[in-house]
C-alpha cells in the first residue's frame, strides 16, 4: 500500500480512538488536541523569513501600535494548484491587532510577493436565524495529532488534498511535544461533510474564514471531493 493510504487508515484509527476515548475513558490514552482560534486575527503565508520580516516592516510602519503582535512558524504547506498536490516549505505569519480586517487585507495584499496570496481571518458571525439559512462557506480546520512522526503527519496532509476534501493542508512540529504535530486545514462547506464522515472522531476545531477574493475563489474551486481511487463522490 502507498505512505499517503497507510496514513489515512491510520488517522482514521486515531479518530475511532477518540470515540472509544469518549466512550471508554479508562481504556485508551491517545489524545487529540484542538487549537483555539480567537477572532480578532489575520494569518498569511510567504516563502521564507525575508519576505515575511519585510510584510511585518510594513504593516508595522502602516499601523504602529495598533498592531499588537506578529507570530511566525515554519510550516509544510500540501496545496491543490496546477491539477496536482503540490508541497513546499512556507513561513506562516500570524498578526494580532486593533486594525480592521479590511484595511489589515489592502496593506498585506499591496506588497505581498505570491500572485495568490492567502490571506484571511475569521468571518463575523451571524445571528443563530442567519446561521440557520447561510452554512459557512469557507472553513479552517484545527487538529494536533499525537504519538506521530512527521513523515505520517505529512502523508495525512498529502492525502486529504489528493483527495480534495481540503485545499490547503499545513503540517507544524510543536515545539512543547516531542511527537505532535498540527494540521491546519482549508476548506468549504462543500468538503466539511466528507472530513467528518472519514474522520469525525477527531473533533476538529473549526473556524469560518473570511479573506482576500482570489483566495476564496481558489478553495472553491480546489475542494471537490474524491474517493481514494479517483472518482467524484
Amino acid at each position: 500500500c502507498t505512505r499517503a493510504s497507510t496514513a489515512v487508515r491510520l488517522l482514521q484509527a486515531i479518530a475511532m480512538a477518540r470515540f472509544v476515548r469518549r466512550c471508554f475513558p479508562a481504556v485508551c490514552s491517545i489524545t487529540v488536541l484542538l487549537w483555539g482560534v480567537s477572532a480578532d486575527w489575520m494569518a498569511t503565508t510567504t516563502g521564507d523569513r525575508e519576505s515575511a520580516e519585510k510584510l511585518h516592516s510594513h504593516l508595522r510602519e502602516r499601523f504602529g501600535q495598533q498592531i499588537d503582535a506578529i507570530q511566525v512558524d515554519d510550516i509544510r504547506s500540501f496545496y491543490w494548484w496546477g491539477n496536482k498536490v503540490q508541497n513546499e516549505m512556507e513561513v506562516r505569519t500570524l498578526v494580532d491587532s486593533e486594525v480592521g480586517f479590511s484595511d489589515l487585507l489592502e496593506a498585506t495584499q499591496s506588497v505581498h510577493p505570491y500572485e495568490l496570496p492567502m490571506i484571511v481571518s475569521a468571518a463575523p458571525r451571524g445571528t443563530l436565524i442567519n446561521k440557520r439559512d447561510k452554512p459557512d462557506r469557507y472553513l479552517m480546520a484545527v487538529v494536533d495529532v499525537n504519538e506521530t512522526t512527521v513523515d505520517v503527519a505529512e502523508a495525512i496532509a498529502e492525502e486529504l488534498v489528493k483527495v480534495r476534501y481540503v485545499a490547503c493542508a499545513q503540517v507544524e512540529k510543536l515545539e512543547d511535544r516531542d511527537d505532535t504535530y498540527r494540521l491546519t486545514l482549508k476548506t468549504t462547506g462543500y468538503g466539511k461533510p466528507h472530513l467528518l464522515r472519514e474522520f469525525g472522531g477527531l473533533q476538529f476545531d473549526w473556524t469560518p474564514l473570511r479573506g482576500n477574493q482570489a483566495y476564496l475563489d481558489w478553495l472553491d474551486t480546489s475542494v471537490k471531493p474524491m474517493s481514494h481511487d479517483g472518482r467524484e463522490l
